[in-house]
């Protein structure tokens, strides 16, 4: 439906409404409910009443809540860059409905201000009738009201998303809210404003329970977009074309490839283009955390949850993650017992800290990243199948180094002059053998090795020309291997079209024959260019 036809839609229905008090069933529930109470004390012809804090009031409302804008402001400041020019504005207000701060286009500020969406001014129900700051306090949820949405006529050019902002204990503190002209509505309004409210919630949580008030180094620490990463072949095109269209949804993201391949440059570039940008990226490495403690450092705990718990308890990396997004990279190192509790976190969307008895609402985009085959991890009973299901929604494989040769010299070309303005080597190039070295090398580092290798050369180099000479050694002792291996290669190969051949193509039985899972089997084939059809 576009922005005119449900302009129609509305006028029409608060057109009824005002006239004979008659509700269209296509309105949302709780703007019935406001229309109806707002009804019994406003008169929606009129201008809404002005409740507006003189400046020493002002003032002191400021100071009160001082620790709200100084996490809210940045963040403000950061989504209005991304809308600056479209006619809209950023709202901060406190739980009672006043404006902390505005930051917004000339042209609409002008505009609004004349129905005093400015600060000082209380925009609560009872005051100004429905609207998106109004029900986010009443309902303690986003939501958009759309043009003739609000009950006050004066308000009827506006288009308005409102989310709440919680404190530790989830007690309502504030609305984040951006506003602007209802003809230039756009859908993501709200999810930009959801984003921005659990970013100001999880700083301003981990700013009231440090000590030195400072966030952690970790947190909403995204380093990278798409242009960061390099390539020219058509499969790391493939891998970005299909990663921008998932990160345009709320979709679960599973990225698999080798150790080297960039997985975690996909994930900051999957966040970071997406509207949770505005919100926490939190990287969680799944292999790292001690089995014991995994559920903790997931989920959290209260006071006293147990013995060497932290007396102020702490917050699990889902809560950091909360209108964001939380990164699990290598999932498959994840022990059973966390999988089970990781799939019924995903599927109730709400988690209790360790000791505490409050189910707590989570709102958290999940990329996940591995560099095994999970299918494999399944079949050997060390990653659950129900699990996997629930995380293989948008699958983006990253094809190894060797797969994609034409991005070797890309890379060099690349990481060269990045490397070489540090260490001092700005012309650096390859030595034809050196190049040729490159394609035939198999790279089980993938970019990762590629780059340690670039480093290494830098720094032995007499001129601004690498040598062979200046390879490590495993390098040249890989090239044979590679040949040797290349001859095992040819006879795997060979024995697997014969068994095949002997069991009429039937990929079970030739799967057992030979000793491997079917999924392995279905790798080699396409490795080797083996059709099996029946």
């Amino acid at each position: 439906m576009t922005n005119s036809e449900k302009y129609t839609q509305v006028a029409t229905a608060w057109q009824k409404f005002v006239t004979n008090g008659e509700i269209d069933i296509f309105l949302a529930p709780e703007v019935v409910k406001s229309w109806l109470r707002c009804k019994n004390f406003l008169n929606p012809l009129e201008k809404a009443p002005l409740d507006k804090l003189e400046q020493y009031r002002i003032k002191d409302l400021l100071e009160k809540y001082e620790l709200l804008l100084e996490v809210a402001i940045p963040i403000m400041e950061d989504l209005y860059l991304s809308i600056k020019g479209s006619g809209f504005s950023v709202i901060l207000t406190d739980s009672d409905g006043y404006i902390l701060k505005v930051i917004g286009d000339p042209i609409f500020l002008k505009h609004s201000n004349r129905v005093h969406l400015s600060e000082g001014v209380n925009w609560n129900e009872k005051v100004k009738g429905t609207n998106a700051i109004a029900l986010a306090l009443k309902e303690q949820r986003p939501i958009t009201i759309f043009a003739q949405e609000h009950f006050h006529q004066e308000n009827h050019f506006l288009t308005c998303s409102a989310a709440p902002i919680f404190d530790i204990n989830y007690n309502l503190t504030g609305i984040l809210d951006i506003s602007g002209n209802f003809q230039k509505a756009h859908p993501h309004n709200l999810g930009l404003a959801l984003a921005a409210a659990k970013a100001i919630q999880n700083k301003m949580i981990m700013k009231s329970t440090s000590t030195d008030r400072e966030v952690p180094p970790y947190y909403h620490s995204t380093k990278y977009n798409f242009d960061y990463i390099i390539g020219e072949s058509q499969k790391i095109k493939d891998a970005i074309k299909l990663a921008k269209k998932a990160a345009q949804g709320e979709s679960i993201v599973l990225l698999q490839g080798e150790s080297g391949t960039g997985k975690e440059l996909f994930a900051h570039a999957v966040h970071n283009y997406s509207h949770r940008k505005y919100g926490p990226f939190i990287a969680v490495n799944c292999g790292a955390i001690p089995e014991t403690l995994v559920e903790s450092e997931f989920f959290g705990y209260d006071t006293g949850a147990f013995t060497g718990a932290k007396s102020q308890g702490q917050i699990g990396k889902f809560e950091l993650a909360n209108g964001g997004t939380l990164f699990l990279d290598e999932i498959s190192e994840l022990p059973l017992k966390s999988q089970a509790s990781l799939l019924r976190l995903l599927q109730d969307r709400t988690l209790t800290r360790i000791g505490g008895i409050k189910p707590i609402p989570i709102d958290v985009r999940i990329i996940a990243a591995t560099n095994k085959d999970l299918h494999e991890e399944v079949q050997k009973g060390k990653f659950r199948l129900d699990l996997f299901y629930r995380i293989n929604v948008i699958s983006i494989d990253i094809a190894p180094l060797r797969e994609r040769p034409e991005d070797i010299e890309v890379l060099t070309s690349h990481y060269l002059g990045k490397l070489g303005g540090r260490l001092h080597h700005s012309f650096v190039k390859l030595s034809p053998e050196v190049k040729q070295i490159f394609h035939q090398y198999w790279w089980p580092g993938n970019t990762r090795e590629l780059i340690n290798i670039l480093e290494r050369a830098l720094h032995l180099i007499d001129e601004d020309l690498i040598l062979p000479e200046h390879l490590p050694l495993q390098i040249k002792n890989t090239l044979q291997q590679n040949k040797d291996g290349l001859l095992l290669e040819n006879a795997e190969a060979k024995l697997i079209k014969t068994v095949l051949a002997q069991c009429d193509n039937n990929i079970s039985k030739a799967a057992e024959l030979i000793g491997i899972g079917r999924t392995t089997l279905y790798r080699k084939l396409g490795k080797y260019n083996i059709k099996a059809e029946r």
